[in-house]
């Protein structure tokens, strides 16, 4: 009988070392959950802002005069030529001055329009208070397709600051338009190829119950290692929840937001950021930052999975991360609904060839290899309902077999066959005691063979 390789195995070691603390789920209820302020939503009523402020962060090292609006976003006067052409807005005695995170909280936009002119440029900052524009010259269904908040991010100029910039060549992309940097470096950051590879990281949020209404609540962290530049990610939210539960959500690097919020689409529960252009070298861990609705429904759980990646050159491993539940009792009935098992043959053989990494919830299977299932026992209406069939108990005799054989307890095979699969898997468990922990964390130290595994899922 072959077994797996001891690389393999010890990269399953691995991943059952940190079980217990990487789940996307989360259940919405009454109870408290304070989120971190840094991850809210930005917009100017949070930091006592409306729109049409002027603001500036005196003494650091962008003191520059910007102008926020209603959507979040901020764009620059290059000068103060500029800034008087202006009257409305008052002097320079008008400007508020803001912390360098409140004005770090919203991001820079580089898309004007003239007044009265459907035109929109990009303007590109090749010096101190030197900028030239360049037309934008893509369709507006095109433009909403590279970045949905395109529209949100046009600032109105008038003629008289229109007339002080050259104009330079057209750009064929939204994508195109650089970012600002103080002092003229102006591109957007160069792609960096290579191959890059991504897990959930360490910090990645255990199972929490958030009140209605919060927001700024790490959904999922992930972590990508390698090198190379990541353009754009994709994900679908599951569970027994709603695509409304989600106000907007968000993608962050460490306390910086990188993307202006979105909204689920109603019939698939997807999401996608584009533009990222964020480089990896090393390692570099982003974050899924979600707001709730104050309407979600009371009781709804939500997860969700990351679907697709994709860098500017080179391949992209590990991924999609996706979390259904999967062990060796199969689930009878979703224990919620909307929730999804793959411990059939078929989606195991799919896992096997897309090598898609499995984070399990309720890897053995709510117990039942514990003690706790008898045919004969009805008593945990929940455990009938979802794990009682004539397969699994099937597969219950057999791992009571192939314990009594090499010395453990049942819930031990369970935990290993999870771990043993020719597919990355991630078990989450939850034990009630510290029998079941310890009979858990001996499957650590097991090794089962192919034969095995497939003998124990009555395969064989």
């Amino acid at each position: 009988m072959s077994k797996l390789s001891k690389r393999t195995r010890e990269g399953l070691l691995k991943t059952f070392a940190v079980l217990t603390a990487v789940t996307t789920i989360m259940s919405l209820s009454g109870f408290m959950y304070l989120a971190p302020n840094w991850a809210s939503a930005a917009v100017p009523s949070d930091y006592g802002l409306v729109e049409g402020n002027t603001i500036s962060a005196a003494g650091s090292d962008d003191p520059d005069v910007y102008i926020v609006n209603d959507w979040g976003y901020k764009r620059l006067f290059l000068s103060p030529q500029i800034f008087n052409l202006y009257g409305h807005l008052g002097s320079f005695a008008n400007v508020k001055s803001v912390s360098a995170a409140t004005r770090d909280a919203f991001p820079t936009s580089g898309l004007f329009r003239v007044d009265g002119d459907e035109k929109v440029y990009g303007i590109e900052t090749t010096g101190e208070d030197v900028a030239s524009l360049h037309w934008v010259n893509t369709s507006g269904s095109q433009a909403v397709a590279d970045d949905p908040n395109f529209f949100k991010k046009v600032f109105v100029i008038n003629a008289a600051e229109f007339a002080l910039y050259s104009v330079a060549s057209e750009y064929s992309s939204v994508n195109q338009v650089p970012a600002y940097t103080r002092g003229g470096s102006v591109s957007s950051p160069t792609p960096v190829a290579g191959n890059v590879s991504v897990s959930l990281a360490s910090s990645n949020p255990s199972a929490q119950t958030v009140t209605q209404g919060s927001y700024g609540v790490n959904a999922m962290v992930m972590r990508f290692s390698g090198t190379g530049t990541v353009n754009e990610l994709s994900f679908k939210r599951g569970g027994a929840g709603a695509t409304t539960d989600y106000d907007n959500l968000y993608i962050y690097d460490g306390a910086r937001r990188l993307t202006a919020g979105r909204t689920l689409s109603s019939s698939e529960g997807t999401v996608t950021f584009i533009s990222l252009n964020v480089a990896v070298s090393g390692t570099k861990d982003l974050t899924l930052v979600g707001d709730h609705s104050s309407t979600a429904g009371a009781g709804n759980v939500n997860n969700f999975s990351l679907t697709n990646v994709k860098i500017a050159s080179g391949t992209v491993s590990g991924y999609p991360v996706v979390s259904n539940n999967f062990s060796l009792a199969g689930l009878v009935e979703p224990m919620w609904s909307g929730c999804i098992s793959s411990s059939d043959p078929d989606s195991k053989k799919w896992f096997e060839k897309n090598r898609l990494s499995l984070f399990s919830w309720s890897s053995q299977a709510r117990g039942f290899f514990s003690g706790r299932a008898d045919p004969l026992d009805k008593s945990d209406a929940e455990l009938v309902r979802c794990w009682y069939c004539d397969d699994n108990f099937k597969k219950l005799e057999r791992a009571k077999e192939l314990a009594k054989k090499k010395g453990v307890a049942p819930i031990t095979i369970a935990g290993a066959y999870v771990l043993t699969q020719k597919f990355p898997t991630y078990a989450i468990i939850g034990p009630r005691n510290l029998s079941e922990m310890a009979g858990t964390m001996d499957a650590l130290s097991l090794e089962l063979t192919v034969d095995e595994v497939n003998w124990l899922n009555l395969e064989k």
